[in-house]
């Protein structure tokens, strides 16, 4: 009886093959003739999950099976949100925000892991950069909850005169326009003085 091999990355295995399935393969492929004079009937399928090669000839059908070499996936950063607060100087309000640490950017925040309020904030520190997101949770009716990509110096949604500014230690804080521009006067100047001191 005739059968089929498919070969994969382990040794051979024997196939019955079926009458019908030679009879699909002469009705419906085209056929070729090898060096030797002897016909044969080739066709591949392939997609992203390999590739597969059918061979008829005299001597019965054969399967060759093709996989790809399996990549290394790429892991995720496993984040353990920390949610913290801090009140906004001179304004009864106080804000919550969550801060992350990895070797990696984020897309985005985990939100199956946050339970944030409107204008919320996200830190996430990675090497030696910052991102920063605030959550809007659409309010007006217009828009979706969502969070929103914002940057150090970014303005308040309803505080005139206020903008967003990171501490030394990543912290992020509310503060007038005025006193962000000399906190970064200090932060400047002490990152001067340490490069000073590692020269």
């Amino acid at each position: 009886m005739p059968s089929s091999t498919a070969h994969g990355p382990g040794p051979p295995l024997q196939v019955p093959e079926s009458r019908a399935a030679r009879q699909s393969l002469d009705l419906s492929l085209p056929k070729s003739t090898d060096p030797s004079g002897k016909q044969r009937i080739v066709v591949a399928l392939e997609n992203v999950t390999g590739k597969l090669i059918a061979e008829q000839g005299e001597g019965g059908l054969t399967l060759h099976l093709h996989l790809p070499r399996p990549q290394a996936r790429e892991e995720k950063p496993r984040l353990h949100p920390q949610r913290r607060q801090f009140k906004i100087r001179n304004t009864d309000r106080h804000v919550s925000w969550y801060y992350t640490e990895a070797q990696r950017r984020l897309d985005g925040p985990p939100a199956h892991l946050l339970s944030p309020h409107h204008q919320s904030l996200y830190v996430h520190k990675y090497r030696d950069d910052t991102q920063i997101w605030m959550y809007d949770a659409g309010k007006d009716g217009r828009r979706r909850p969502q969070w929103v990509r914002i940057c150090q110096g970014h303005e308040h949604p309803d505080l005139d005169g206020y903008e967003l500014h990171l501490l030394e230690k990543g912290s992020p804080r509310w503060v007038k326009n005025a006193s962000a521009r000399g906190y970064e006067n200090v932060q400047r100047k002490r990152a001067r003085i340490a490069r000073q001191k590692n020269l």
